[in-house]
């Protein structure tokens, strides 16, 4: 809520931070990921978002597929809103890693994943 109240100019500021953070974690940006996700996220740079987004979903797939699961279709929705020449690039690898994890996972693809049927 607090973040909410803040001035289009103050959560700039407060995203100065994201930056600074993404540069101190740059040898080792898996370590904060989701803080670094939710930083660009709420700041409106759906790229470094999505990018971080993935990171964290590698990370999670390692240990918790499913978590991974989320994430990835977390990003999705902001690869929604990319104009398309951002969009095709994002949208095919992280639904290549999705494919790949209901595979590990032996199940069928999401119908969010799959789309409506023909």
């Amino acid at each position: 809520m607090l973040y909410r109240g803040q001035s289009p100019g103050r959560r700039a500021k407060l995203h100065l931070l994201g930056d600074r953070l993404e540069a101190s974690y740059s040898r080792r940006p898996g370590e904060a990921a989701n803080e670094l996700e939710g930083h660009f996220e709420l700041g409106g740079d759906r790229l470094r978002a999505i990018k971080y987004l993935r990171l964290a979903a590698n990370t999670a797939g390692r240990r918790f597929e499913r978590q991974a699961v989320e994430i990835l279709e977390h990003a999705l929705e902001f690869v929604s809103k990319l104009p398309e020449a951002e969009r095709t690039l994002n949208e095919i690898e992280i639904l290549d890693k999705l494919a790949a994890i209901y595979t590990v996972l032996g199940e069928d693809v999401s119908p969010q994943i799959r789309g409506p049927k023909a």
